[in-house]
């Protein structure tokens, strides 16, 4: 399209989150209009689809393979808009460097062109020499542990609102995996409140709404959890003080509400009634189960 005289491409994706796959992205993208020259719009979807997929937005404006306009990756807003002041000429003279490369190609193939009377530009009359082009930027990546933060969160938020669940409920034994879990949770909160201080309306109606408290304008990601982020230690007789300490030390932290509990009397209880249905007794001492006679 660019070896037809095709200026501005436009590309309207739903392409979802991976972790490391914007690069991929944007290095097709920049790669692609540093070699034909070219306007490359992209725009991309945002947020949770109801299923395992989050889309990370990012939508983008590249001039010949520099970046001049870079939305958000990870935001909360349902739409996000970048804008830039381009000058179709630079795609001209960025094109005419490489002529000598596009005139090897055999242009047999051509696409079919439709004359509007619309303009993209203003009137070649009218001359603003406070217009100028935009300048290109860097391309902003977040690092590995940013994305790992920051997707699930957003998704978590997506899926919260759009169910209208109560929040989240989440047993904490401890280790490693529930605390990475509730460490994304807090993110989640972290968002949201950073949204609410920069303006984001929508996100604060979400909030009053699954809060059900018209009047709570959250300060700190505490108070999002304290009402939304319900932990639980559900330990037994076996259960270390280590744990319990680490459980309710990381539920402080994160501001979750949380309950300290032992659930030895419900494991005893199941398990009785398990030997009177089955016939089956558990030789505690073996750890192991045999049958008894009636």
């Amino acid at each position: 399209m660019a070896l037809d005289g095709v200026e501005i491409f436009t590309n309207s994706s739903g392409s979802h989150h991976e972790l490391r796959k914007l690069d991929t992205r944007l290095q097709l993208i920049t790669e692609a209009t540093k070699k034909c020259g070219g306007v490359y719009l992209y725009a991309n979807q945002k947020g949770c689809d109801g299923d395992r997929l989050y889309y990370d937005g990012c939508a983008c404006i590249v001039v010949n393979g520099e970046m001049v306009a870079q939305g958000s990756q990870f935001s909360l807003s349902d739409v996000e808009v970048v804008s830039a002041t381009i000058d179709l000429d630079d795609v001209r003279s960025y094109r005419n460097q490489k002529s000598a490369a596009i005139q090897t190609v055999n242009k047999t193939q051509t696409y079919h062109s439709i004359e509007t009377k619309i303009e993209l530009s203003p009137s070649s009359l009218v001359f603003d020499p406070l217009v100028k082009p935009t300048k290109p930027i860097p391309i902003k990546y977040h690092l590995p542990q940013e994305e790992i933060a920051l997707g699930p969160a957003c998704w978590l938020w997506d899926y919260l609102r759009r169910s209208k669940c109560a929040g989240f409920f989440l047993p904490l034994s401890g280790g490693i995996d529930s605390c990475a879990t509730a460490v994304i949770v807090h993110s989640m909160c972290r968002l949201v409140v950073a949204a609410i201080k920069d303006g984001n309306e929508q996100v604060l109606k979400d909030v009053q709404m699954l809060t059900h408290e018209s009047d709570f304008i959250p300060k700190t990601p505490q108070e999002v959890a304290a009402r939304l982020f319900y932990t639980s230690f559900m330990g037994t007789v076996n259960s270390s003080i280590d744990t319990r300490s680490r459980a309710k030390e990381l539920s402080e932290k994160v501001g979750s509400y949380h309950i300290d509990m032992n659930m030895d009397t419900l494991v005893t209880a199941v398990v009785n009634v398990f030997e009177v249905a089955t016939v089956i007794t558990l030789d505690k001492k073996q750890a192991r189960w045999f049958t008894r006679p009636r």
